[in-house]
């Protein structure tokens, strides 16, 4: 069999389609799988690479300068080719790795893709903004902080609405740290939930299966239209971006910081190993009630002496600190269905 390959060599892309096939067969995650694919694909046809032959560090470096992607996504291009001839190695199909040398580039301070929360006014127009079927999948994403590859690979038996206690169960084959979770389900998601599922729902079927439909255009795309007729900039004159990780993550972990949820409650619904994801990464600083804190110092004159604001500072430090104005003055959202 390898005497044949060798005599009429395959394509590197026929050979990325078997490595994803064997990534499939060893039960990796669907969406994994694809971008998996699509990275040696893409690489392929811009680095000009129809055979194993053609891959070399040169081309890969020359490829990798002409890019604006982050120095993260080029190395996870790098970490890609090299587990794909890893695999074509062990296949008896490539006799070393010719990446094997070239360097990862030095991620630090080189941060591209910065991320901001949506505010409440902004969740609520773009709730208004969307059709039906996207704003359920909006909200069950801003309810339970399930990513989009996790949201897609719900199924009705996944979601346990007759419960005493309602809640979803997040399969450890479709999350990203590969460990079952269960989150609960808010009231309003409930009814949301409820009045989508049809009567004959069976145990494999899909939750989201309207929105997971193309037909419509990419699920990306349809979410920056959504955004646009919301009147809500994809990208804000800071250069951060509202993408649906946004609101599925950085989102609800942001509004739970200005409601003051503590930091370990907000970790397990955003289910991070690590607390400074949690309180960093996944936190929108800029919409902290932090003005509330500094009015809760004690207050001094130039002289040095109490100032007589204090009193009155602190007691709105009392309404302040727990919510922000944007929270605290928010009434109840219509998200009828």
């Amino acid at each position: 069999m390898f005497a044949a390959i060798y005599r009429a060599p395959l394509t590197v892309t026929a050979l990325a389609e078997r490595y994803t096939a064997s990534l499939d067969v060893l039960g990796r995650d669907d969406h994994y799988v694809q971008v998996i694919g699509d990275r040696i694909g893409l690489l392929a046809r811009e680095c000009g690479w129809k055979h194993v032959r053609d891959v070399t560090p040169a081309s890969f470096q020359a490829w990798r300068a002409r890019q604006t992607k982050s120095a993260k996504t080029l190395n996870h291009y790098l970490a890609t080719m090299r587990s794909f001839f890893t695999w074509l190695i062990r296949q008896s199909m490539a006799t070393f790795d010719p990446l094997r040398n070239v360097e990862r580039i030095d991620e630090r301070g080189r941060l591209v893709r910065q991320r901001r929360a949506l505010t409440v006014d902004e969740l609520e127009r773009l709730l208004k903004a969307a059709p039906v079927d996207r704003r359920r999948y909006y909200l069950c994403a801003y309810y339970t902080g399930l990513r989009r590859s996790e949201l897609d690979a719900l199924q009705w038996g996944d979601v346990h609405l007759d419960d005493d206690k309602p809640h979803i169960v997040a399969r450890a084959a479709t999350t990203k740290n590969r460990q079952e979770a269960k989150l609960w389900i808010r009231p309003e998601l409930l009814e949301i939930l409820k009045a989508m599922r049809p009567a004959d729902a069976t145990a494999d079927q899909p939750v989201f299966g309207a929105v997971l439909d193309v037909a419509g255009g990419h699920k990306i795309r349809r979410f920056q239209r959504d955004l646009k007729a919301a009147g809500i900039p994809y990208r804000d004159a800071q250069g951060r971006t509202a993408d649906f990780h946004a609101l599925s993550r950085m989102t609800p972990n942001t509004h739970m910081g200005q409601m003051g949820v503590g930091e370990r409650v907000r970790q397990e619904f955003m289910r991070h190993s690590d607390l400074r994801l949690t309180s960093a990464v996944y936190t929108d600083a800029g919409q902290l009630p932090t003005a509330g804190a500094i009015r809760a110092l004690p207050g001094f004159s130039a002289d040095g002496s109490k100032t007589c604001a204090q009193r009155g500072a602190q007691r709105g430090a009392q309404n302040s600190d727990k919510r922000s104005p944007d929270v605290a003055q928010q009434g109840p959202i219509d998200y009828s269905i």
